[in-house]
């Protein structure tokens, strides 16, 4: 049986380099906002998120490191969103800024949920229907419509979520 070692300078290490990864994501974001109209369009929505935000969660060795790693990452994103926005007098409101601040509030808690979760069973299942759920409803709550990259994007993350539950059991 492996012995649980709590290394923190590894968790600080790593907290750093996903804060270090979502502020490059939250500028090339904001950039593509400014210069282009189709990558806007899909990093402006909360799917392609998730689906990084899944990722990085499955691809953690334990729920704390996910929760730490997630957490880590959006901070870094939306700092760095929003601090090139304002010095780039880009144009931005209030209300998504809190949306997505209410985002990454609860990332901790899902991806900890999500990552400790991630077995062969029942709740598993429901884990990874209510984060496909959750690309559309917030799809639909934030832009009144689903779009084609939410769709995508959707079923990006249930099938790496998929493959790497059915990695974890061994088949």
């Amino acid at each position: 049986m492996k012995k649980f070692i709590f290394r923190p300078k590894f968790i600080f290490k790593n907290a750093l380099l996903m804060a270090a990864a979502g502020a490059f994501f939250g500028f090339c974001a904001k950039m593509a906002d400014i210069y282009t109209t189709n990558l806007a369009n899909v990093f402006s929505g909360m799917s392609v998120w998730i689906f990084i935000c899944a990722f990085i969660c499955m691809k953690s060795k334990t729920p704390a490191k996910a929760a730490v790693s997630v957490f880590c990452f959006c901070c870094g994103m939306l700092c760095c969103y929003y601090i090139t926005a304002h010095f780039t007098h880009s144009r931005y409101y209030l209300w998504a800024a809190a949306g997505w601040a209410v985002f990454a509030r609860f990332t901790p808690v899902m991806a900890f949920i999500c990552r400790h979760r991630a077995q062969n069973d029942v709740w598993a299942k429901l884990i990874e229907y209510g984060i496909i759920t959750a690309v559309f409803a917030l799809a639909v709550l934030f832009y009144d419509r689903v779009r084609p990259a939410d769709i995508l994007f959707a079923l990006l993350t249930g099938v790496s979520v998929e493959k790497e539950r059915k990695r974890r059991k061994g088949g």
